[in-house]
């Protein structure tokens, strides 16, 4: 991040930013799924909410190679 902030690039600060937002909101959301799955009864609901908490996680991973590819493309095409 600092070498976007020292090329003057703002939007690519605030693009990071905001894929590391988005990420930490799906990795919360991921713990609290996988809170509920483990506290109630073996049952569908809980595979359901397991699954979605797995989801939610792969979600975030996908959130942060994005943007590192993203802005890592930039910065090449830059120069």
């Amino acid at each position: 991040m600092s070498d976007l902030a020292f090329n003057g690039d703002k939007w690519g600060v605030i693009e990071m930013e905001s894929r590391a937002e988005q990420a930490q909101g799906y990795r919360k959301e991921a713990e609290r799924y996988a809170q509920l799955a483990s506290s109630g009864q073996l049952d569908i609901t809980n595979f359901a909410r397991q699954r979605l908490a797995e989801r939610f996680a792969r979600m975030a991973e996908d959130v942060e190679r994005l943007g590192s590819e993203r802005i890592r493309r930039h910065l090449l095409c830059r120069k």
